[in-house]
């Protein structure tokens, strides 16, 4: 990843600056982990911004297509990413703080620690990997081994194996 952007988070916000870009998901070690395949790539965009009472915010949005395996047959099943969050940046020294108090009104947006050496695209990781189902399975319609079972009218165990 030579190419990460390193930002100034707060100046970001402020100074309501726009990020885009394209990352590989083979280049996203965290992400590839938890992948059927690492192929493809993610377009993202990070929008600095201020809340009402002038707070600083990043607001994401990334799209693109993964590989996830299927939790029923086993096999790989692209997964449509369209993420959308907004993070609200505060002092590392109040992080804990402000999440406590978040944890009492969940209409606050998630906090990060404001940074002048922000990797954007650990930050896109991080949005990606908190976006993905815990437990991904086809529609029942595309599932083989739904549809093998249905075909067959035998109830397949999956642990026979």
């Amino acid at each position: 990843m030579a190419n990460t952007p390193i930002v100034d988070s707060l100046k970001l916000a402020r100074d309501r600056q726009q990020l885009t870009g394209v990352v590989a998901v083979a280049s996203l070690p965290r992400l590839v982990q938890s992948l059927y395949a690492s192929t493809g790539s993610l377009d993202y965009a990070i929008s600095g911004d201020c809340d009402g009472r002038e707070r600083p915010l990043l607001r994401f949005r990334v799209n693109g297509t993964v590989e996830l395996q299927c939790q029923r047959c086993l096999e790989a099943m692209a997964h449509e990413l369209r993420i959308e969050s907004v993070v609200r940046l505060v002092a590392a020294e109040v992080l804990e703080t402000e999440y406590e108090a978040i944890g009492s009104n969940p209409d606050e947006p998630d906090c990060i620690a404001a940074s002048k050496t922000l990797d954007v695209v650990m930050l896109v990781e991080d949005e990606v990997l908190l976006a993905l189902p815990p437990f991904p399975r086809h529609d029942v319609a595309q599932c083989k081994r739904v549809d093998a079972a249905l075909k067959t009218g035998e109830v397949v165990n999956p642990f026979a194996h």
